[in-house]
């Protein structure tokens, strides 16, 4: 490969053997997968290779034709870096309040958002920001498809936000110089330069100055990149040490899983793991956790939609229920729409549909949702049918009336209505 010389520079400061790291960058990158716990079955994943410190983590034989496939596109799994799967490992690790109150800082496309979603098991808040709107409409996509409703995706630099110490955990998935992309995308090579490299490490540190204000007393950052040098990484951590109040904290983890600890960080290497470069840190604001902050919810929809909701959702309370944008909207978390309202708001929880003549017409989001009440009509396809649904074709109906949820491998993916004999679909925009 033809690398920098300034980048072996770097790599010779590591303190590793480089000669097996650079053997290490043309060698074949591998796909790997992460499943969900509540959409997916372990039996459809026997027989792959999984990840050591994820345990719904996993190695894929071939790359399918991901836009093609009905159980990812359902939202069974999503496929992820296997380094990256590394926060499921970390947030066991941490003391978080129950419901805790989460920023992930530059979120899209999503994946460390979704693993978020797991640990909080619907319950908490989580906030997933990114500023570019191109990418946001990504992470809005994954997040619908991840089922989950207690969150809200924000538009908006972190500048915008509040100075006040809302969050119990901050995670900042900081833009960086991508020399753990070499092998993945060997065009990153082309952008390399040491000048680069200050210039992400100014931008990094611009992006935690506007992050640590909100996080709370006894509150945690975990801040990571893809990128191996020390200005990007420790560099940053011993700064946010020395003048921000801030103490790092040591992860454990099983020797064999062959990640290199530093004085300031853990740092994953393609020659030493299956897995592509990263940089994790994970530092605890000084002072006592908090209590949790309360808020007084007040649903402005009327008992009679409350009911006609309840058939379909399961819940009964109307303080799970809020009306945004025109259109009813599904959101349990504990965090209301006015806390962020100096924010730009791509997407507040889960969007459910509106209530027409007393009716509901389902929201093409609310397809993906986890748990449904049991009066929704279902159609469970095949493979073969699922497939002419996604390439846009009429597939036969046996003429229920109403709206139907079709299904695959018991995951919703579609709302449809029979009309002469066929399912016309209705297909999702993100």
């Amino acid at each position: 490969m033809n690398l920098d010389p300034d980048f072996k520079s770097v790599i010779d400061r590591l303190s590793i053997d480089s000669v097996a790291f650079l053997e290490s960058l043309s060698l074949p990158h591998q796909t790997t997968i992460r499943r969900h716990a509540l959409k997916s079955d372990s039996k459809h994943f026997h027989g792959l290779d999984t990840v050591p410190w994820c345990d719904r983590g996993y190695t894929l034989n071939e790359r399918p034709r991901f836009n093609q496939e009905p159980s990812f596109l359902s939202g069974e799994y999503y496929v992820q870096e296997s380094s990256s799967m590394f926060l499921h490992y970390v947030l066991s690790q941490l003391n978080l309040p129950e419901s805790s109150i989460i920023l992930d800082a530059c979120a899209a496309p999503g994946g460390k958002s979704t693993i978020v979603l797991d640990h909080m098991k619907g319950k908490g808040t989580l906030i997933s920001n990114e500023v570019i709107r191109s990418r946001a409409k990504v992470l809005s996509e994954n997040l619908v498809k991840w089922g989950y409703h207690n969150y809200i995706i924000t538009n908006s630099d972190l500048s915008k936000f509040s100075d006040s110490e809302l969050f119990d955990l901050v995670l900042v998935d900081a833009p960086c110089s991508g020399e753990g992309l070499f092998r993945r995308d060997p065009n990153a090579m082309g952008h390399w330069s040491l000048d680069h490299v200050k210039h992400c490490s100014l931008r990094q540190k611009r992006i935690l100055k506007d992050s640590i204000k909100l996080i709370k007393a006894g509150g945690y950052l975990i801040y990571s990149t893809c990128t191996y040098n020390r200005q990007e990484n420790e560099e940053q951590i011993q700064w946010l040490i020395e003048e921000h109040g801030f103490e790092y904290q040591f992860i454990s983890f099983p020797e064999d899983w062959n990640i290199q600890q530093s004085e300031l960080g853990l740092r994953f290497f393609p020659h030493l793991i299956k897995g592509e470069g990263l940089f994790m840190a994970v530092l605890q604001k000084k002072g006592d956790l908090e209590n949790q902050v309360t808020f007084q919810k007040q649903s402005n929809i009327n008992s009679k939609v409350i009911n006609a909701l309840t058939k379909w959702t399961g819940l009964d309370k109307d303080e799970h229920y809020s009306m945004f944008q025109d259109g009813i909207v599904l959101y349990t978390g504990h965090v209301p729409f006015e806390t962020f309202k100096k924010q730009r708001i791509y997407s507040f929880g889960r969007h459910l549909g509106k209530i027409i003549h007393g009716n509901l017409r389902p929201h093409p989001h609310f397809a993906f949702c986890i748990g449904f009440g049991d009066l929704i009509q279902r159609k469970e396809l095949g493979r073969s049918e699922i497939i002419q649904v996604i390439n846009r074709n009429l597939v036969d109906s046996i003429g229920e009336s109403g709206w139907t949820l079709l299904t695959y491998r018991n995951n919703g993916l579609y709302w449809a209505k029979t009309v002469k004999n066929k399912y016309k679909v209705q297909y999702p925009k993100f």
